[in-house]
């Protein structure tokens, strides 16, 4: 068998053919969030086929790199090459996604939330975003949210712990309209 050689044509540097970025997302971004083709719907259109991508979270608890494979008008799938996740986040981010699909987003829009819970929002400083206050001990039972939805999920979910009723108020009965007699 012929030894096989690399044609003398110039070999491009990587640079030229395909992207390279580096990214760093929130504490609560999982990997099943980051290889989901609409993660990237923002940046699609600067990435192409090819083109890595470095992702560390802030917190320094993930460190991973992906492939993009196929980008569109609004998403782009990309293909994990290698991973390394503290467990111990892992965990954490998915009781969090286990409370999400518990509470979702239409009963946390429309959610009447216990008097004893007070929902801010921080648009600067150290920890940006909406926090879940407990009014009763002042306790700030999450902060830097950064949708409100999820901050109401949170005070929903840390209200059951708690055993206090977070059961939607009945919706109004119409009076009856008389007929009128014949």
């Amino acid at each position: 068998m012929a030894l096989k050689i690399l044609p003398a044509r110039q070999i491009p540097s990587a640079e030229h053919e395909r992207g390279y970025f580096h990214i760093e997302v929130d504490a609560d971004v999982s990997v099943a969030d980051i290889l989901t083709p609409a993660f990237w719907g923002h940046h699609a259109q600067r990435m192409k086929p090819g083109s890595l991508v470095d992702i560390v979270r802030r917190d320094g608890t993930l460190d991973m790199q992906i492939r993009v494979v196929e980008t569109g008008k609004g998403f782009a799938k990309v293909r994990q090459l290698r991973l390394w996740e503290d467990e111990q986040a892992a965990a954490q981010i998915a009781e969090a996604n286990a409370i999400k699909a518990e509470i979702n987003d239409d009963d946390a829009a429309t959610a009447t939330l216990p008097d004893v819970y007070k929902i801010t929002y921080q648009p600067k400083g150290k920890t940006p975003g909406f926090s879940v206050i407990y009014k009763p001990t002042d306790a700030k039972i999450a902060e830097g949210i950064a949708l409100k939805p999820d901050a109401v999920r949170r005070a929903l979910a840390h209200a059951k712990e708690l055993g206090l009723d977070v059961s939607p108020p009945p919706a109004p009965v119409p009076d009856p309209v008389e007929e009128p007699v014949a």
